[in-house]
């Protein structure tokens, strides 16, 4: 699971080279007066692009997290009764229209693999792999435990887990 979800599409890509040659050019230009001088400001706009790259992933990685904060109300459906599975697709229900990016994705993901009777546990741990947020994964791999103790205990883990990530996403966003 090495892929990055957070890769920029295709256009993003497209205008940042753009705008990186544009930006070289005009530089060579303004203070060599020579067009081909831009090769020696070439490594300048390969620096703009790897800033630029890492800029876009974290600020995609923090829209993912989110979205995350809305989805794991799910503690609020486990303790109306409902089980982890259904709860996470009851989430899905619920916040539909507020999670159209990388986590909504991933949430009918997750929905559709419930319905192929794959194990919550792993596809969380898959998404938060591939998510490459902390918050997520740390949210699996506590799943994951919760889960192996089972019964009446699952669910006072779950809401515990819960409480103790939204109040460190609302501190962290801050």
């Amino acid at each position: 699971m090495k892929s990055n979800i957070h890769k920029p599409d295709k256009g993003w890509v497209v205008m940042e080279l753009f705008k990186i040659e544009i930006l070289t050019i005009l530089i060579s230009f303004l203070f060599y007066d020579s067009v081909l001088a831009s090769l020696f400001v070439l490594p300048a706009g390969i620096l703009l692009w790897k800033q630029d790259v890492y800029l876009y992933e974290e600020r995609s990685k923090e829209k993912m997290r989110d979205e995350f904060k809305d989805i794991i109300k799910v503690s609020g459906n486990l303790n109306a009764g409902y089980s982890l599975e259904n709860a996470f697709i009851q989430a899905s229900k619920d916040t539909e229209k507020e999670t159209s990016g990388y986590m909504g994705v991933e949430l009918r993901k997750l929905v559709a693999g419930l319905t192929y009777n794959k194990r919550i546990e792993d596809m969380l741990m898959e998404i938060g792999m591939r998510s490459r947020v902390d918050e997520i994964r740390e949210f699996a791999g506590l799943i994951v435990i919760a889960k192996s103790y089972g019964g009446s205990h699952f669910r006072g883990h779950i809401l515990a887990l819960y409480l103790i990530l939204v109040g460190k996403l609302q501190f962290s966003h801050h």
